[in-house]
């Protein structure tokens, strides 16, 4: 019973140190954001965030999976929850919060210590190397993506780019195979319909996401997507394995910078990053909101429902 009461207090200093952390990013950065947002439409900010919360509803998927292959059938919006309360660990310094918290929630549903690892570290690698092989595919086909082709001096033609893009393919399904195969649970058969589903689950994530840093940027064409997407997903991949910068503000942004001088000057890139940041943390603040005032209904109503089904068992 001690114990019970030390973690369900742990867990509220986690989460108001969480709320803290995101709450001063955003006071911290008010103003320059408003000088920043005055040079970006409206309407392109609200597309940005839209496109956002639509890549932020995907990577629920990744969580949801991962449960599932250790056995256990996770709802989406369970797993919607999870993760959208967990990932405001990230703003909490030390960088591994988010970690501890989803690797708790796992353990919350009652998966042993092995499968919760377990499945943290699928879906750490599922999102780490979908948003690199997603990235560099389109890379691949992008100006920016091109240019880093030709200074480490490989031939450039259209048959070399789709056989490029074809290598980098073959290798993402043949490692995705074998770490399933080998890591996750060799007693399962392998299940080409869900593989070919997580594939597309990855396509639609960084697409959407690149799309939205796309909206921040000025004279929106089609034929920027290709950058942006390349762009935004490597700059996500630098950030996240950086963990000592709490969720990888500044990293990402210097990444996006980096990549971006080939087409726009310093200080311009240096601004859209910066509002896209913005927008990344006010929509996962609104989302954890969300998953926070969901968590505490659905506490109530199984407290309310338990009495009852204790006096029908009697």
């Amino acid at each position: 019973m001690k114990s019970k009461k030390i973690i369900k207090i742990t867990k509220w200093i986690w989460i108001t140190a969480v709320i803290i952390g995101g709450g001063y990013y955003i006071i911290n950065n008010w103003d320059k954001m408003i000088q920043y947002f005055n040079l970006i439409p409206t309407k392109n900010l609200f597309y940005s965030a839209l496109f956002l919360l639509a890549g932020k509803l995907f990577l629920v998927f990744f969580s949801k999976i991962a449960v599932e292959k250790e056995n256990h059938v996770l709802p989406y919006w369970h797993a919607f929850r999870i993760v959208s309360i967990t990932q405001l660990g990230k703003y909490v310094p030390g960088g591994i919060w988010h970690f501890v918290g989803r690797y708790n929630a796992y353990h919350d549903q009652n998966l042993t210590i092995k499968k919760s690892t377990r499945a943290l570290i699928s879906e750490n690698v599922w999102l780490l190397s979908g948003a690199l092989v997603i990235g560099s595919l389109f890379g691949i086909f992008s100006q920016l993506g091109q240019n880093i082709l030709l200074q480490l001096n490989l031939p450039l033609s259209p048959f070399l780019l789709y056989v490029y893009a074809g290598v980098i393919i073959g290798a993402w399904i043949v490692g995705l195979v074998v770490y399933e195969w080998f890591f996750i649970n060799k007693k399962i058969a392998f299940n080409l319909l869900d593989f070919i589903k997580l594939i597309l689950i990855q396509f639609a994530t960084w697409v959407l996401l690149g799309i939205s840093f796309s909206f921040v940027l000025p004279d929106l064409q089609i034929q920027m997507l290709p950058n942006t997407i390349f762009g935004y997903s490597i700059s996500w991949v630098v950030g996240y394995i950086m963990i000592f910068a709490p969720g990888g503000i500044g990293i990402r942004e210097g990444a996006l910078v980096w990549i971006f001088s080939g087409l726009f000057p310093t200080e311009e890139i240096i601004i859209y990053s910066t509002v896209h940041r913005f927008l990344f943390v006010v929509v996962e603040i609104v989302l954890g909101s969300i998953a926070g005032i969901q968590n505490s209904k659905q506490k109530l109503f199984n407290s309310n429902t338990q009495p009852d089904q204790i006096k029908s068992e009697n």
